[in-house]
Parts: structure tokens; sequence; C-alpha cells
């Protein structure tokens, strides 16, 4: 009877097995993940048929050569289990000479304990090597940033226990406890595959699209937060804890608010946030709070929108924050450039005026000193013709010389109004051709 209920949890075992390893390879995104993954559940199936066939064996030499065969894959599983658990979080495989040194060390057990002929000090050995191993690969499923959102740590956590389950309960046979302990391995490998199978077909635990998700939340500047209808915090972003570094998950929405509004500037601005979490479904609300840390200050701006649930009604709501202050100051310093240009312009006019009004008062002085050239030599000339036309009256009454000085001063006149009006027509020419150059 107890061989018949052995050899039945093994063949549903098997049969779980193989549904894995087929939907895997077949339906899962292909990848070194999924790859190793296969190759896991392959020693696992590999020791669930050679337990089956040594259960349902006769007593003898192939019996035992079935007991020792088994060891084989349970060696190897910890070590393959480590290298998937590595390449599943961290999103890289180890370096080969880590994969070689991992699967040295379950060879090197393994023919130890075929030496042995059966449990030993291999076989502590092996346990031992193997629970390290098993530990430190769901440490990797553990870490904080891993189980951060609630999706992604339920999906952790039932293939870390689901993991667990069966080298536990191997652990308890090797030390023969109880009379029933031999058969924990063969009941717990079912629980184990069924809690598997949850994790992977329910939460795509093997689909990296949400690990990638995640790995880009996890590096967004911006801080989100989910807020669910009860008013507390399921769910948010590390760059969140940047803004708030005191607040962590669960927290109420409203001791957040109460921390939010201990460092605002104007506490005002928070009262719209607040009202958030009461606002109906359709409701989106954006704002721009100001706030002092010991560090320095800041300007965020956040959006506050709710999330729809399954029927339409309102889930959760979503509050996204960004850090504007550099933003902000760079405007500032783009207004004061503005401003500075703006002076600038102002006193490079003014420059250009007072350069304007000089070159007039420079040219109107010009054609001055030219007026007071041509004209003062025409008439110093002529005056000088006069008198000397006025001595000669004055000694030979109307004389041919008097009549010579009067011509020549008379000469004289014509020429000086000549060049007057020669240099006034030069001006006007000058003036009309700049005048229509300015037009052109």
């Amino acid at each position: 009877m107890e061989q018949m209920l052995m050899a039945g949890f093994l063949l549903a075992s098997a049969t779980l097995i193989l549904f894995l390893i087929l939907y895997v390879a077949t339906q899962a995104n292909r990848s070194q993940v999924t790859t190793t993954y296969v190759v896991l559940q392959g020693l696992v199936l590999g020791w669930t048929i050679l337990r089956l066939l040594e259960v349902v064996a006769p007593e003898g030499a192939f019996r035992e050569a079935l007991s020792l065969m088994q060891y084989g894959p349970i060696a190897f599983m910890a070590p393959v289990f480590l290298v998937f658990a590595y390449a599943h979080t961290l999103k890289s495989m180890p370096k080969l000479r880590w994969i070689l040194l991992l699967l040295a060390m379950p060879s090197t057990v393994y023919a130890g304990m075929l030496l042995e002929k059966g449990e030993g000090v291999s076989t502590w050995i092996m346990l031992g090597t193997s629970l390290l191993c098993f530990g430190l690969g769901n440490s990797f499923f553990l870490v904080p940033s891993y189980s951060l959102r609630s999706r992604y740590k339920k999906q952790n956590l039932l293939f870390v226990v689901a993991t667990l389950l069966v080298p536990f309960s191997y652990s308890i046979s090797a030390a023969d406890l109880f009379e029933m302990g031999k058969y924990t391995p063969v009941m717990a490998l079912p629980l184990s595959l069924l809690l598997t199978m949850v994790a992977i077909l329910k939460y795509q635990f093997l689909d990296l699209m949400p690990q990638a998700m995640a790995t880009l939340l996890e590096t967004m500047e911006e801080g989100m937060l989910v807020v669910n209808e009860g008013g507390r915090i399921i769910d948010c972003t590390p760059g969140f804890f940047t803004f708030l570094p005191a607040l962590s998950q669960g927290t109420g929405y409203g001791h957040f608010i109460q921390q939010l509004r201990g460092v605002a500037v104007d506490k005002r601005s928070v009262d719209s946030l607040s009202y958030a979490v009461d606002a109906g479904r359709e409701t989106v609300l954006n704002g721009e709070i100001h706030i002092r840390t010991e560090r320095r200050e800041k300007t965020l701006r956040y959006t506050a929108k709710a999330i729809a649930g399954l029927y339409g009604n309102k889930a959760a709501t979503l509050v996204t924050f960004w850090d504007v202050t550099s933003m902000i100051q760079l405007s500032r310093d783009l207004e004061d450039k503005n401003r500075a240009m703006e002076e600038a312009n102002k006193r490079l006019r003014g420059q250009l005026e007072s350069i304007q009004a000089w070159t007039v008062e420079k040219e109107r002085n010009r054609i001055l000193q030219e007026f007071h050239h041509t004209l003062g030599h025409s008439m110093a000339e002529l005056l000088a013709l006069l008198e000397v036309a006025e001595l000669q009256l004055q000694r030979d009454a109307w004389g041919p010389s008097a009549k010579e000085a009067l011509e020549a001063a008379t000469d004289r006149a014509r020429q000086g109004l000549s060049e007057i009006r020669m240099s006034v027509g030069h001006y006007k020419k000058t003036e009309v051709g700049h005048d229509q150059g300015n037009g052109g």
C-alpha cells in the first residue's frame, strides 16, 4: 500500500513536471532563464523517474543501483538552481568559470557517494551544499527591490516556498526524525510543483517583461505611489524615497500627508493633494508643492489620478511626483539673462544715439567751417579790392587804374558768389544722395 501511494505521488509529480517543461519550452519567452529552468526541471524529472523505478523495482542489485543513480540529479539540482536564480534576478548569466566550478562541486560529491555505495559523509556534504545553494538562490528573490511591489512579491514568495519545500523535506527524511519521514520528499514534491505552476501560470514568474518593467520603475527619478481605497500606500517606487526618506510602504496616506505638510512651505498647497484619495474616478488633480528639507529646498509637481477597477469603479489612486527644482532654477536663470540682455540693448541704443548726435554735430561744424572759409576768404579779398579802388579814386578821380580796381573787385565778387553756390550745391547733392540711400 505504501509503495502504491508513493508511486502515485511520484507519477503525479512526473506528470506535472512534464507539463511544466512542455509549457515553458513552447509558451514562455525563449531566453537563458527559461532554458536554465527547463534544465532544472529536467533534473527533477530525472530524479522522479529514478525514484519511481526504485519504488516499483523488486529487491536486488538493480534497485540498489537505482537508489545510487537518483543522487546524481539531486546533487546537480542546487547548483543549477543557483545559476537560474542569478540569471532571473540579475538579468545575466554568471561567468562560465563560475558555472563550471558550481558543477564540479556536485560531481565530486556524487563520485564520493558512489564510492561509499550509499549514505555517508558525502551525503551530508551534498545536503549541506545543496541547502547553501538553495538558500543563496532564494535570497536573490527576496531582495527588497524585488519584493517591493505586491505582484512580484507574491510570485517570488510562491516560488521561494515551492523551492524550499523539497530540500527541507529531504533534510527531514535524511535525519529520520519520525517514522514516515522517508516519504516527505515524495509528498512535498507535488505540492511544490503546484505552487510553481501558480507562480508561472498566474503571476508570469518566468516572463521577464514584468521584471524589466520593475527595473525600469526602480530606476525612474519620478516618485510614484499607489494608495488603495482604504487610504494605505500599497506600492511605491524607490525614487519616491528621495522626496520623503522617512516614508515606508504600508504607511497610511494620512500620515504621509502629515509628513508632507510638515515640510511644505505653503500648507495650503497640500490640501488639494489630500483630497485626491476621496476624489471620484474621473478626477485628475495637478499641483505644485514647495518643500524645505534639511539639505535644500525643492519644488515638486504632482499628478493624482484614479485607477479604475474591474467594473469601472475606483480601485486606487496613482500619485506621481516630479522634482522640478532644477527646471525652475533654469527658468529663473533664463529670465535673469533676458533682463540683462534688455539692459545691454538699452545701453547700446543710448550709445548709438550719442554717436549719431556727435556725428551730426561734427558734420554741421564741418559745413559751417567750409562756408566760413569760402565766404570769408571771398569777402576779405573783395574788401581789399574795394579799398584799393577807393585809394585810386582819391588819387586820380576816375582814372584807368581806379576803373581796373573796380572791375577786379566786381570779378572777384562774382567768383566768390559762384564758389558759394558751388559749395551749397555740393552739400545739397550729398544730402539728397544720403536720403535716397536710406530710403533704398
